[in-house]
């Protein structure tokens, strides 16, 4: 067999595999344009979701509160550790009561399970924290109102 047929041969093979990869690769392009179509209907969704006040019973989209986060200092140990804060709870103001509604586990599930997708409130913060109309850290001036406890898995329930 000459060389050069064994070369065409390798050419039209090569050609082939390329040809494969560009259709994949423009499949792919389609699919991640509609992914992104249907995610923004998602975080619509989730933005629309409404949130109640449990002291007064006023009902807001999680899309018009502000959600503020409280954190705790680790302090400093050793040389390289600590001294950096930790996001703990979370909270929005009720602006018919100025209650400040907290965003908390559930007593009910295992301490094992709290740092685990299968906790309601890590859901929460993953999927909704962000669609809040702003996220906010917490002042001096939020301590001094009185507080309710929103139960997130038990007073607002998280997809799968």
């Amino acid at each position: 067999m000459p060389l050069d047929v064994f070369e065409n041969r390798s050419i039209i093979k090569y050609a082939i595999f390329f040809q494969t990869i560009n259709k994949c690769n423009e499949k792919l392009d389609s699919l991640n344009k509609e992914k992104e179509k249907l995610n923004s209907i998602i975080k619509k969704a989730r933005g629309n979701r409404e949130l109640t006040c449990l002291h007064c019973n006023s009902n807001y989209k999680i899309k018009e509160l502000i959600y503020i986060q409280t954190y705790w200092f680790k302090p400093p140990s050793g040389c390289t550790e600590g001294g950096y804060p930790i996001a703990q709870e979370g909270y929005f103001i009720c602006s018919n009561c100025n209650t400040r509604n907290r965003f908390l586990d559930s007593y009910e599930l295992p301490y094992d399970y709290r740092k685990t997708m299968i906790n309601p409130l890590v859901r929460f913060n993953r999927y909704y924290k962000c669609e809040f109309k702003d996220r906010i850290d917490k002042t001096k001036e939020h301590e001094k109102l009185r507080f309710v406890n929103i139960t997130i898995g038990k007073d607002f329930i998280v997809e799968e």
